[in-house]
């Protein structure tokens, strides 16, 4: 048999996944494995070949050498189109392939999700009557489990059973966490029934993967009821089962049980990490707590970690949500202290919470900011800068621009309203039709003496063909020269013109 799965021709580097020299990996593979190893991870398969070559009459290139290297090559993130290629070498030199080769070749195509070539591969082990053992069911759930594939984990599980082969803890966690990951619960569950039946033992990650589940599907008190089977198992949580649990109470938006289950924790010598204070402070921001939030940012500090720009703006959105300007303006400040650079998400949650106050001067000078930090409007800045927030958009942090502008037109303000659009002309920002026939409306609605009639809107007229517009009633008391500077100043770009019956908008 003969894989004919080209080789690569890139030059690849003598490092693993984490960036370490391969002479830093532990040596099992002798002074041979470790020179075939090296000119592998050059891709000089050349003089791999030369090497092997010299080395065949004294016996030391076995089958199981061969097994070891490529074994190392997945290990060290090798090309798999490398590791075929050992398979090839193995066969020319009259070496038997087995059920362990077919290991190593399937393995080497699933890390790198090479799904068409690890089918071919079973395939052809079939053919050739080589029964696949454990481990090869293994590899297959196990890499099913990893990319989020719960029904082909379980699939490739209960082949394994039908073919008689004794599935082992391994096999049936894979399966627990694949389907823990997605929070269903349920299943999760009834595989786990099943791994007890079988007669394996639950271990620590069987154990958290269902607390996991429990957490993700919000079910606190079945959460806290599987901790107390793992503690009567008489095996001992650990920091992920804690942080598991934690990560329940965040999704039931208690701050307070999270809290409370930390200072236990702390009393018991417990070592948090950064993953345990990022879920607090979540915690915090979703029961609207953002000061105890901001408590557990400093606490992190003092353990010796630093908060990630995710912490940062989760307690900026929930500054957002609730329109708390100092406590974001504090914890922005914290945030440039620690030589973050915000994000176009952080300037979001900024704006955001000055137009749930209404400030539209300031919401405005953020959006300058972020353009000048070089950061990219997106969705959601687009979104604030409409008159209204579209209804599906749940991540919006306030209310729009048009929104403050209106309120702004209500409050009769119009000095404010002239700085914020004199602002937004400076940024390349337009009005909507519907927001300049407001402001015009408001003008000429506005008390003043000597006006005994007004005109009505005939239409608009714009390069982009809007619609005509019929302006409804206006105020009795109505002077239109003041009313035409009003609206000149506040629309600097739109042309004006009027009489004493009809009112043209031009762009």
């Amino acid at each position: 048999m003969r894989f004919s799965k080209e080789h690569s021709t890139c030059t690849l580097q003598p490092r693993d996944k984490v960036g370490r020299k391969m002479d830093d990996k532990p040596d099992c593979l002798g002074e041979l494995g470790r020179q075939a190893l090296a000119l592998l991870a050059r891709n000089d398969l050349a003089a791999v070949e030369q090497l092997l070559d010299r080395s065949a009459s004294n016996g030391k290139v076995t089958k199981a050498f061969y097994h070891s290297i490529m074994h190392a090559c997945q290990q060290h993130s090798l090309s798999s189109k490398i590791v075929m290629w050992l398979a090839d070498q193995m066969e020319k030199r009259g070496l038997k392939i087995n059920v362990v080769t077919y290991n190593c070749l399937l393995g080497s195509c699933l890390k790198e999700m090479d799904i068409k070539s690890a089918q071919q591969l079973w395939d052809n082990m079939e053919a050739s009557g080589i029964v696949p053992n454990r481990i090869t069911y293994n590899i297959m759930i196990s890499t099913s489990a990893k990319h989020r594939e719960p029904k082909s984990a379980e699939h490739w599980l209960r082949r394994m059973i039908r073919a008689s082969i004794k599935p082992c803890t391994v096999s049936y966690t894979a399966v627990i966490d694949a389907f823990a990951k997605l929070g269903q619960t349920d299943i999760a569950e009834e595989w786990f029934a099943q791994m007890q039946e079988a007669g394996e033992v639950a271990d620590a990650v069987a154990f958290n993967s269902v607390i996991n589940s429990c957490a993700k599907a919000g079910l606190v008190d079945k959460a806290e009821e599987w901790l107390q089977r793992m503690i009567n198992a008489g095996i001992r949580p650990d920091k992920k089962t804690y942080n598991c649990l934690m990560q329940a109470y965040k999704n039931s938006k208690d701050s307070e049980t999270a809290g409370c289950l930390y200072g236990k924790l702390a009393s018991k010598s417990f070592r948090p990490d950064a993953i345990t204070f990022s879920t607090l402070i979540e915690t915090c921001c979703k029961s609207g707590k953002v000061g105890l939030a901001c408590c557990w940012l400093k606490e992190i500090e003092h353990h010796g970690f630093e908060p990630n720009l995710a912490c940062h703006n989760c307690i900026l959105q929930a500054c957002s949500v609730q329109g708390d300007v100092k406590a974001a303006m504090h914890c922005w400040s914290i945030l440039v202290s620690n030589e973050q650079s915000p994000n176009t998400l952080s300037y979001n949650h900024m704006i955001g919470t000055f137009l749930l106050v209404h400030d539209l001067r300031a919401a405005l000078q953020w959006i300058m900011r972020m353009l000048k930090a070089g950061k990219k409007p997106d969705s959601m800045t687009q979104a604030m800068l409409k008159d209204e927030y579209p209804r599906d958009c749940t991540k919006s942090p306030g209310p729009s621009i048009g929104a403050s502008i209106r309120k702004l037109l209500q409050a009769g303000d119009f000095n404010e309203l002239q700085v914020c659009t004199e602002t937004m002309q400076s940024l390349g920002l337009t009005l909507s039709e519907e927001l300049i026939e407001s402001i015009i409306h408001k003008c000429l609605s506005t008390p003043s003496s000597g006006a005994t009639s007004h005109p009505s809107f005939s239409n608009i007229s714009d390069p982009s063909d809007l619609a005509s517009k019929e302006m409804t009633e206006m105020s009795a008391h109505l002077d239109l020269a003041s009313a035409r500077s009003l609206v000149q100043s506040l629309l600097p770009n739109i042309h004006v013109s009027w009489n004493a019956d009809e009112i043209t908008v031009s762009f």
